[in-house]
């Protein structure tokens, strides 16, 4: 029998759980629970040793963000002890915004950085099985941009920053990204499009696909393409990279 695919295996792993979601609901909550009974917020709800749904919903209220914001202070002026998890944080994820017109802040450990890769992964996965998809590259226009530090030292940034600078992006058996991860670290969205346009019709007989995370920035990234193909055609033709464009030593 022939091998599954690195797609088709997340597919049978997500159609296998989502047909149990109840279960694998409980025992993802005793798992959290567990893992966390020592953290500071758990403690004071006196779960005492009990990790089951009836337990938590008993002890534990509903909350909203505002209710978190003084932890989230405390871990980005750097303090380390259990306060939310029982694993260190390692970043602050931003909102892209809110009704109140503000970003907000998670903390985020690696283990919530590999669920959400194991999100796009799987999204992924449905995208290819939807399409006809050939072996190839895709080209990606994705950038991780550069992200400030908290006072406690913890790096700040969107969703997609903080996995694109720690993770690389997953990627099928049958399809590789036209560009190097160097090219999405570009300190500006200008230069990592050059790069990725660059790499993009270098290896043009080959791309199957166009990615982005928001379709908003596939028309801005278009409308820069528009506006320097003729650029990009002269660079392939001369074999060089532009200098002007390019600052960054990737």
């Amino acid at each position: 029998m022939e091998k599954a695919s690195a797609s088709r295996r997340l597919i049978q792993v997500f159609e296998a759980e989502t047909r149990d979601a109840e279960r694998v609901q409980r025992e993802t909550l005793e798992k959290i629970l567990k893992q966390n009974e020592e953290t500071e917020y758990l403690k004071k709800f006196g779960l005492n040793g009990k990790w089951d749904e009836e337990t938590f919903r008993k002890c534990v209220p509903l909350a909203s963000h505002r209710d978190f914001e003084p932890y989230i202070q405390r871990i980005a002026e750097g303090d380390a002890s259990p306060i939310l998890a029982a694993k260190p944080f390692t970043v602050l994820t931003r909102s892209s915004g809110t009704s109140e017109g503000k970003p907000r802040f998670l903390p985020f450990n690696e283990a919530l950085s590999q669920s959400m890769i194991q999100q796009y992964a799987t999204l992924l996965a449905y995208t290819l099985r939807e399409f006809s998809v050939e072996e190839g590259m895709v080209l990606k226009l994705l950038h991780a941009s550069p992200r400030p530090k908290t006072k406690g030292g913890l790096d700040v940034g969107t969703l997609s920053s903080n996995i694109l600078h720690n993770f690389p992006p997953p990627v099928d058996d049958k399809l590789q990204p036209c560009s190097p991860s160097q090219v999405l670290k570009a300190s500006d969205y200008q230069q990592t499009l050059y790069c990725h346009f660059l790499c993009g019709l270098l290896c043009s007989d080959r791309v199957q696909f166009l990615q982005t995370l928001f379709f908003f920035q596939l028309v801005q990234a278009f409308r820069t393409f528009e506006s320097i193909w003729e650029e990009l055609c002269a660079d392939i033709r001369e074999g060089r990279l532009s200098t002007e464009r390019v600052t960054d030593l990737l």
